[in-house]
């Protein structure tokens, strides 16, 4: 009997054991340095683990290491990291959050992996990391032993310096709050670290709202190196919503490039002025226009209105995602170090012969693969060899530019062209398909006043746009012979029978006047060319409808007037441009 009861006790204490390790955030049963190439001694090996599980609970995130001597053949690294991570049950908290460092000693290869709320941390973090490392490896005066315990250090301090900072956001005491600086003057832009991707001042969101929202925007700033954020407050401490949101920009460091531009969503709960606004600073100004803030306005208005806060946010991120998408990821042909946020872009050197490229560069569809098609390339070779200049026509499906005709300049100057030349562009889009011309060169001289639309019609419902190709080349080529469009024979008719109409009627008009004069006889005095009955003017006055005339001084804003430059409202939407504490913004939203 004290037997069983012996047994029962243990059992109990091992169960009582066993909680705390279940309660955990993470599993300590696990080895976090694995030297699978022995590289390092078994007390090494062991020591470098317990640092590394040491440094879990303090900085929220796993550190494991693994090395190998090689791989099979057919298994790639990356992919045995993610196994290995996955089996051996890595990984800190509710999302297994935790950096893994793979090594591979007979490839001399080595990923370092992210998961988890470390998959947060910037690009620019990961490369320093990955640096260090590589000089650490070079170095021959290190050992394995000495390589990783380094490799511990710098990867504590990525994840130290990834942790959220704990913000007091009680207001300042002067009222304003709590990220507003105590002295504004002199304030100049700069990158801020770590910042988050929600700002939540109203606390309208749950936790796990912020979370899905978080990873919707971070993946945004890493696939097309942006700034975006969320913002929401009750409180506009004073201040116009519009210079609010600009404040919140520029003096938390939100910003990318020398150009500092950033955009944020805020909504403002504010009691005295609730609305929400697309606010944009310095370069970015020029992609969230009036048009596009208003094309966000109406996609997000029915969700706000009705308190979908949350659903408005994510519309919103989504927009801004197509439309960073469009901007930021670009065609081939453009170079690799175009700006899409620059205003003004360096020359490009145009070859003064016509080029031996593609003449029709059809990217959306629109022709086929038929006959059409290939006559119509050799007839506009044929042509632009004729006559030295390049003819080319463009198709796509999306504009990666702020406008058409920008895209169109960009794709003939960009691709290669001559200077001079004619380039047609169709877009095709949703609604249909849309085109544009552009000319170069000495073909904008001859012929810039000249356009085809007056010859060539668009169908824009038809998906086979095979028929305005062959018209568009056939126009184009006896432009280039004559100097002006072809006429056609019933347009000739038609000029020809209102010429003589409207001769008719002017010859009529001079033969009766002429009749008029040449029967009146002359008479004695004045008197007699005066008809009975008719009209005599005797006395002659002039009054005036109006005595006096009022002006109103017309409001023109001062330099440093936040009111510098507004658009009229439609359906609700506004859009101003000016100056707040932080800098230059442009803002459009809606009051509701």
């Amino acid at each position: 009997m004290k037997k069983k009861v012996s047994l029962l006790l243990c059992a109990f204490l091992l169960l009582l054991l066993a909680l705390p390790a279940q309660a955990a955030e993470f599993d300590e049963t696990y080895y976090r340095f694995n030297d699978f190439a022995g590289v390092v001694t078994e007390e090494q090996e062991k020591t470098l683990s317990e640092k590394a599980i040491g440094k879990i609970e303090e900085l929220k995130t796993d550190f494991p290491v693994t090395v190998v001597d090689a791989l099979p053949e057919d298994e790639d690294l990356i992919d045995y990291a993610d196994r290995f991570y996955k089996k051996n049950q890595f990984g800190y908290g509710e999302n297994l959050s935790g950096i893994l460092l793979a090594l591979d000693l007979n490839k001399k290869e080595f990923k370092i992996r992210y998961y988890g709320d470390a998959e947060n941390i910037s690009e620019e973090a990961r490369s320093g990391l990955s640096a260090l490392f590589i000089a650490d490896c070079r170095d021959d005066t290190l050992s394995y032993y000495e390589l990783f315990d380094r490799y511990y250090d710098n990867v504590f301090a990525l994840a130290a310096a990834a942790l959220p900072e704990t913000v007091d956001k009680s207001d300042k005491a002067d009222g304003m709050p709590y990220w507003y600086p105590d002295v504004t003057a002199g304030f100049r832009d700069f990158h801020g670290k770590n910042l988050p991707a929600v700002v939540d001042d109203a606390e309208i969101f749950t936790p796990e709202q912020i979370e899905t929202l978080t990873q919707k925007i971070l993946k945004m700033r890493s696939d097309y190196g942006v700034s975006y954020v969320a913002f929401t407050d009750d409180d506009n401490h004073g201040l116009l919503p519009e210079e609010y949101s600009s404040d919140f920009l520029h003096f938390h460091g939100y910003g990318v490039g020398d150009g500092y531009s950033a955009v944020v969503f805020y909504l403002s709960l504010d009691p005295e002025d609730r609305c929400w606004l697309t606010t944009s600073i310095n370069s970015y100004e020029d992609i969230f226009t009036a048009g596009v803030t208003y094309d966000i306005d109406e996609t997000v208005d029915a969700d706000i209105r009705a308190g979908n806060y949350y659903e408005a946010f994510l519309k919103h991120a989504d927009f801004c995602d197509a439309l960073f998408q469009r901007l930021f990821v670009l065609p081939d042909w453009y170079p690799a170090d175009y700006d899409p946020t620059a205003k003004e872009h360096p020359a490009v050197s145009m070859p003064d012969a016509p080029t031996a490229l593609t003449r029709i560069v059809d990217n959306a569809g629109l022709f086929g693969d038929g006959e059409t098609l290939r006559r119509c390339e050799e007839q506009l070779q044929i042509l632009s060899e004729e006559y030295g200049c390049d003819l080319a026509v463009f198709t796509d499906d999306t504009v990666h530019t702020r406008s058409e005709s920008d895209y169109a300049l960009d794709f003939y100057r960009y691709s290669g062209y001559a200077k001079d030349g004619m380039l047609l562009m169709l877009i095709k889009t949703e609604d249909g398909v849309t085109w544009t011309e552009k000319k170069f060169g000495r073909c904008e001289e001859d012929y810039g006043k000249i356009t085809f639309t007056r010859r060539v019609t668009l169908k824009p419902e038809e998906p086979d746009q095979s028929a305005l190709l062959s018209k568009y080349t056939d126009t184009a080529g006896f432009l280039l012979r004559h100097g002006h469009l072809p006429v056609p024979p019933v347009e000739i008719c038609i000029l020809f029978a209102i010429g003589l109409l409207i001769g008719f009627r002017v010859g009529k008009r001079r033969l009766q006047k002429l009749k008029s004069t040449m029967i009146l006889p002359a008479q004695a005095s004045g008197a007699g060319y005066i008809r009975p009955g008719g009209i005599v003017i005797r006395n002659k006055t002039e009054t005036l409808l109006y005595t006096s005339v009022s002006r109103t001084t017309k409001y023109k804003p001062k330099d440093d007037d936040t009111r510098s430059s507004s658009t009229p409202s439609r359906n609700g939407s506004t859009y101003t441009s000016g100056r707040s504490a932080g800098g230059s913004y442009s803002s459009g939203g809606r009051r509701f």
